[in-house]
């Protein structure tokens, strides 16, 4: 159910920010060892003329209510990467409150294959998360 909510709220995005050249990636991303901070869906669009980066999925909407800007890390012959922060989060879990200076979030996609590969990093520490999926541009 939330993916689907997810996915109607990215077409939306796409539509309204689509300017002529700018690709839309919808990525599946599949957790690797369960990890929570990455998301099953992630949706970036990306004005190539430019450079604007704008990111979704079900974390950015939780902490923040809606799509948040990115950037462009790399971009080459074989892959694309887009990197954002969320800042400032407050996680409830066991029925406490703790709070995080936030998650650095990259996604790579290869051009010709189109597979995705994603890590999350709370700022401040070392550990971090890391999912595989693969990606549809429009």
């Amino acid at each position: 159910m939330k993916k689907n909510i997810l996915l109607a709220a990215a077409a939306a995005l796409a539509l309204l920010a689509q300017p002529l050249f700018a690709k839309t990636y919808t990525c599946e991303m599949d957790p690797v060892n369960n990890r929570v901070w990455i998301p099953e869906v992630v949706v970036v669009n990306h004005d190539e003329a430019t450079g604007k980066v704008v990111a979704l999925d079900p974390i950015i909407k939780h902490f923040t209510g809606g799509p948040i800007v990115g950037e462009v890390t790399t971009n080459n012959a074989k892959r694309i990467t887009f990197k954002w922060t969320i800042k400032d989060m407050t996680a409830t879990g066991g029925g406490q409150r703790s709070f995080v200076p936030g998650f650095r979030f990259s996604l790579t996609v290869q051009h010709a294959t189109h597979k995705a590969s994603m890590f999350s990093t709370p700022l401040g520490y070392t550990n971090r998360d890391h999912g595989e999926g693969r990606c549809t541009v429009k």
